[in-house]
């Protein structure tokens, strides 16, 4: 896989989340902002994934979803779900 491509990060964040592999897919979509820091969709779903693993407690915003507030065109508000990230 190309070192620089987010694209090919980013969709194999996503099928380590659909199979379980919370922590792989945590490293691809941080690896996704180290390349793109705009990327939106990656601050939601790694701040998601951080939820499907208990690592966020119900409250305002999650830091890992409160960036994708910064690009809220990308990503409709609805999808900003309600949690703090420990």
């Amino acid at each position: 896989m190309d070192p620089g491509n987010s694209h090919a990060f980013h969709n194999r964040g996503i099928s380590y989340d659909k199979n379980g592999d919370f922590e792989r897919a945590i490293q691809d979509f941080t690896k996704v902002l180290d390349l793109d820091s705009s990327n939106a969709n990656a601050y939601f779903n790694r701040g998601s994934t951080h939820d499907s693993i208990g690592n966020c407690k119900l409250n305002f915003l999650c830091s890992g979803y409160g960036a994708s507030v910064l690009h809220i065109t990308l990503i409709p508000l609805s999808y900003v779900l309600v949690c703090m990230c420990v």
